[in-house]
């Protein structure tokens, strides 16, 4: 696991202190853990996994996708729900379009 947080730390683009910041740990505590000095303890993994979207399968276990799409699904589902109808007419022609722009570069 502790390989994993480095690996999400570096994905995102963070050093050790503005990753600790997001998280409320100091450099040093991020270093321990991702050096292998200290095992990360349960409060802080879930912190990390609600923090940055993270898998908590992939983090703890190494399986699936490094990021829970599924969150970022319902709230992307929930935030076309709450648009006007006439709004949500107006996403689902964009999504249209690109779908088969998708398709269509697919098929080449």
């Amino acid at each position: 696991m502790n390989e994993r947080l480095k690996l999400i730390r570096k994905n995102l683009g963070l050093s050790q202190k503005k990753f600790g910041e997001k998280i409320h740990l100091s450099v040093s505590q991020i270093s321990s853990y991702e050096n292998k000095f200290r095992n990360i303890p349960e409060r802080t993994i879930l912190n990390i996994i609600r923090e940055f979207n993270i898998n908590p399968d992939w983090l703890r276990y190494g399986k699936g996708d490094m990021f829970d799409n599924t969150k970022s699904i319902d709230n992307l589902i929930y935030k076309i729900n709450s648009l006007s109808e006439e709004d949500q007419l107006f996403i689902n022609r964009i999504i249209d379009c690109l779908y088969k722009s998708s398709c269509d570069n697919k098929s080449k």
